[in-house]
């Protein structure tokens, strides 16, 4: 009888380090996952803030490219405006030279 409860306060001595053993792994593996996706966290932060520096400089362009298209749709409405203004002067003398030429041909 001695010895069944040698083996039974073996077994139990087992089962205790077992635990003991499995409850140690899985810490450690939760610690290695922490690990894991803290580095992860860091790499997600890094990426995010190139993306950041990449999305200002995309802005800053932007707003520079905006500026520079405004101009040219102001210099491009003056030379219309030009234009309009110079085939109106240009009819007006057609029209001038054939009133000329009309009245001297009655000379």
């Amino acid at each position: 009888m001695q010895d069944q409860y040698a083996l039974a306060l073996a077994y139990e001595k087992s089962l205790r380090q077992t635990d003991i053993v499995y409850v140690e792994e899985r810490s450690r593996q939760l610690r290695l996952q922490t690990l894991l996706l803290e580095d992860e966290n860091d790499q997600l932060h890094e990426q995010l803030t190139q993306s950041d520096g990449r999305s200002d400089g995309l802005n800053t362009l932007c707003s520079e490219l905006q500026g520079s298209l405004d101009a040219t749709q102001g210099s491009l409405e003056t030379a219309q405006s030009d234009l309009r203004l110079r085939l109106r002067e240009i009819e007006t003398l057609k029209v001038m030279h054939r009133i000329t030429q009309s009245t001297q041909a009655y000379d």
